[in-house]
């Protein structure tokens, strides 16, 4: 269990800052 924390950490600071930098450009698809 303690493996998983790592790995969500992870994949919750780079969700954060793919979002952060789409707010920031603010580019469409």
């Amino acid at each position: 269990m303690r493996s998983i924390f790592p790995i969500l950490a992870l994949v919750v600071a780079v969700i954060y800052v793919v979002n952060k930098m789409r707010n920031n450009r603010k580019f469409k698809r």
